[in-house]
């Protein structure tokens, strides 16, 4: 009983050593095959670990494998790129490059259509000088009415006086600006994350889209930010794709 146990123990204390030994960070950079650039927020899938990370901005990477672990690496509008952890990897000493080539997005089906005479001339003007208010402007007395942001008093005397110092003056006032600015913040943190997987460089990849209209495309996509962020590079991709025959047959 006492041989079994401690055969049971130095069993257990080789896997962990074993363990140890595999065990390593997997550090490298992605790059496109023809020019070379680094491919940012590609997705790295460990297939047989159902996990995986995603590159930075500059293509890099970094994250824990094991010997026989198979990575899967993909972006859209490249080929997969499938990579099994060797010890010649792991004895590596310099970060790992992985250059990754380019692929059309292949469609089941398509249809071809005509377009209109005026395809390029039917981009909505936008009203610029639109200004509204994020609160109820009759809950700051010392400001007046929406057109005169300036007090009647201190327009006779040219005075000119900011609406937030006016407004710091009083704690409801201040929680508006605090409230004001905490949306700012959201709304810029949002903006990164839309504008990583959905730009003119991608959208240009997917659909080879004619450069005079990819402003007037990408305003005609008016994705909703839940459609974007969190979402696989697929799905993003079928979502340009259907707006794409939606704005051509317009």
């Amino acid at each position: 009983m006492k041989k079994l146990f401690l055969f049971s123990v130095l069993l257990m204390l080789s896997n962990v050593a074993f363990a140890q030994d595999s065990d390593f960070v997997l550090k490298g950079r992605l790059f496109d095959q023809e020019t070379l650039k680094p491919i940012p927020f590609a997705s790295i899938l460990i297939l047989n670990k159902s996990k995986g990370v995603a590159s930075s901005s500059e293509g890099r990477f970094s994250f824990p494998v094991s010997l026989g672990d198979s990575l899967k690496i993909s972006f859209v509008g490249y080929a997969d790129y499938f990579l099994e952890i060797t010890e010649a990897i792991r004895d590596q000493e310099e970060p790992l490059s992985i250059f990754m080539k380019t692929e059309a997005l292949e469609l089941g089906t398509f249809e071809v259509f005509g377009l209109s005479e005026d395809f390029y001339l039917r981009r909505k003007k936008l009203d610029t000088l639109k200004f509204e208010l994020p609160f109820n402007i009759s809950e700051f007395p010392l400001i007046g009415p929406p057109d005169e942001f300036v007090p009647p008093f201190y327009q006779q005397f040219g005075i000119s006086i900011s609406i937030f110092n006016i407004m710091e003056k009083k704690p409801q006032q201040a929680r508006v600006i605090r409230a004001m600015k905490a949306a700012e913040s959201f709304q810029k943190q949002r903006k990164a994350q839309r504008d990583a997987v959905f730009n003119k460089e991608i959208v240009k990849r997917i659909t080879r889209i004619d450069d005079r209209v990819i402003d007037e495309f990408m305003d005609f996509c008016n994705f909703l930010d839940g459609e974007l962020i969190g979402k696989s590079d697929y799905e993003i991709a079928v979502k340009i794709l259907n707006k794409y025959k939606a704005f051509l047959k317009r």
